[in-house]
């Protein structure tokens, strides 16, 4: 999957009306439950 910019996301997830979740990851243990 290529690299977007975020105002290319934003705006395709409000035109076909979804949201875009942001994660804040701090370290391995946090990142599992999302994989």
């Amino acid at each position: 999957m290529p690299l977007v910019s975020m105002k290319e996301m934003l705006n395709k997830a409000k035109d076909n009306g979804y949201a875009v979740g942001q994660f804040n990851i701090n370290n391995l243990e946090y990142v599992k439950p999302f994989l």
